[in-house]
């Protein structure tokens, strides 16, 4: 993350949070190459055993709020 980056628990609760214009603006302080991180385990915690139905949820959200973008 770039500088003034917020810490890693809180960066993970605002894009799990259900907010899409809240998940689009954390998103856009990542470099590309922490973007596509986040993109595959966001796709990992929608495909992947052992998630939750509530976290799966809002990586469903997460995602779809990023495809606007």
């Amino acid at each position: 993350m770039q500088d003034g980056a917020i810490p890693l628990e809180s960066f993970w609760d605002s894009l799990l949070s259900r907010d899409s214009d809240l998940i689009r603006q954390v998103f856009s302080r990542l470099d590309e190459t922490e973007k596509n991180f986040v993109l595959e385990h966001l796709k990992c915690m929608q495909t992947e055993p052992g998630w939750y139905p509530q976290q799966r949820q809002s990586a469903m959200v997460a995602l779809k709020a990023l495809e606007q973008i």
